[in-house]
């Protein structure tokens, strides 16, 4: 299994070393991690070193079914950026085209794998109470599309795994494994997987309140997923998110007033708060979070956090991976 930690092209992240990828080569290197799995954007990748990227993910713009199925019409007053970072593409076979081509920039870097969120959501529909579509429908509208992207590479083959990523909004949740099959059923190549995110899958379980709870319930919804799906499951962000009481996943969130008058920029801001109240990303304590990853025996473990600064992320892959690894903490801090 390659441990790597999650990072981006971003300057929040590249700034942190300078600018320079030797050094953040050095920082992998003390806690013997392998590498990143790097977090890409639309634009082509460049100035990396390239044996630092282990995995991409690929960006998100989880809007994008409306976009495919041709049912939705965006204000006069969006503009391009903001379409493209919430909904990927004004038109279905613009959509196709973004797609195809990010994972052509993705291949420049010979990865492992790719990561994409296997969800729907739009900013309004966050602060819903009940589910606005089926699990299998958004999970069968996904295999059309990446059916259609993947058609269009060599072989009908994408030239890295795609790793579908389970999250808390309906598509992916691992929730109904028998879901999770028929997903895998319309699937019409072969070079793909799953990815499982231990933070989303607690946001969808709504209710651990202490790490041993957590562990409880993600080795629970692993035992019950069907033996074909869990071998398909080559990848895991290791991350917790603890709910103390009811999920906030769960809660019925007031729409703020005039919020779907805004912009699309402004409504994103707003939901983005929600979203890390739900999803902490925070680092592991107990050494009982390394019975998840031996569940899942995957090829990729990826210690996967949000931080402030670069002493906060040494801090929390320190403490992580020394839970993982049954080492002492103290050795990097």
């Amino acid at each position: 299994m390659e441990e790597l930690v999650n990072f981006s092209v971003y300057d929040h992240d590249i700034d942190r070393f300078d600018g320079d990828w030797r050094a953040l080569e050095r920082f992998l290197a003390s806690f013997g991690l392998d590498g990143v799995e790097l977090l890409i954007g639309f634009d082509p990748v460049s100035d990396i070193l390239p044996r630092l990227v282990r995995g991409v993910h690929l960006p998100s713009f989880m809007g994008w079914l409306r976009v495919w199925e041709g049912s939705i019409r965006f204000p006069d007053t969006a503009g391009d950026r903001e379409i493209r970072m919430l909904y990927g593409a004004r038109t279905a076979g613009e959509l196709r085209e973004r797609v195809h081509t990010v994972i052509e920039h993705a291949s420049c870097l010979s990865p492992g794998y790719a990561v994409f969120h296997a969800c729907y959501i739009e900013p309004a529909q966050v602060f819903a109470t009940a589910p606005h579509r089926d699990d299998a429908h958004v999970l069968g509208v996904l295999a059309d599309f990446f059916n259609q992207v993947s058609a269009e590479f060599p072989g009908g083959e994408p030239p890295m795994r795609i790793l579908f990523e389970n999250l808390w909004w309906p598509g992916l949740t691992f929730l109904d494994g028998s879901v999770a099959e028929g997903f895998a059923e319309r699937l019409d190549f072969d070079n793909w997987g799953f990815m499982f995110d231990t933070g989303h899958m607690l946001a969808a379980l709504r209710s651990c309140a202490t790490e041993d709870e957590a562990v409880d319930a993600l080795l629970a919804v692993i035992d019950a997923l069907p033996d074909n799906v869990v071998d398909r499951i080559e990848g895991v962000h290791l991350h917790c998110s603890l709910h103390p009481g009811e999920c906030p996943a769960a809660l019925s969130v007031s729409m703020p007033g005039g919020f779907e008058a805004r912009s699309l920029t402004e409504q994103y801001r707003e939901v983005m708060g929600l979203i890390a109240a739900m999803d902490q990303h925070q680092p592991f304590s107990t050494p009982r979070c390394a019975e998840v990853v031996e569940a899942l025996d995957p090829a990729f473990c990826t210690h996967e956090f949000a931080t402030r600064s670069l002493d906060e992320l040494r801090s929390a892959i320190a403490h992580q991976h020394a839970v993982l690894n049954g080492i002492n903490a103290q050795t990097h801090q």
